[in-house]
């Protein structure tokens, strides 16, 4: 595995971690998690984004998105990305199993400002499916901390 540098090559060992978990169960991601700690913040975040943006993996897109979950356990990168516009950017693709992304969003924004993103966000026109998930994300940090 090499160390990665762009989103891109995160978002690649994300894959293959996906792709091997059914021959080396998490060993590929558990080395993944170790490498990012290096990975400057918004290189990790950019990542983070993409796999929830992701629509072509679906067979794999939540065990993506566990990896994902991990990683933001584990690292909690920061980010300087506006609340509204990151959450707006994952809402769609952001699969409802994966509770570390609003306990992330709780640790990098504070659950006011992550609550005041949610009510603006639901001001917007919305399908259906990111209601739903907006309504997930209010329930989980509501009730977190």
């Amino acid at each position: 595995m090499k160390f990665p540098e762009t989103p891109e090559d995160i978002v690649s060992a994300i894959h293959i971690a996906s792709d091997k978990y059914k021959i080396y169960g998490d060993l590929r991601s558990r080395q993944l998690i170790r490498m990012v700690n290096a990975v400057a913040d918004d290189i990790l975040v950019e990542a983070v984004i993409q796999v929830f943006e992701e629509t072509n993996r679906v067979e794999l897109h939540f065990l993506d998105q566990e990896v994902v979950g991990r990683i933001l356990e584990e690292r909690k990168p920061f980010t300087s990305i506006h609340p509204e516009k990151l959450i707006k950017k994952c809402l769609a693709g952001w699969n409802k199993s994966v509770e570390q992304f609003p306990f992330w969003l709780i640790e990098v924004y504070g659950k006011e400002k992550t609550q005041a993103a949610l009510a603006t966000i639901e001001t917007n026109e919305l399908l259906k499916i990111e209601r739903e998930k907006l309504a997930t994300l209010r329930w989980w940090i509501h009730n977190l901390v």
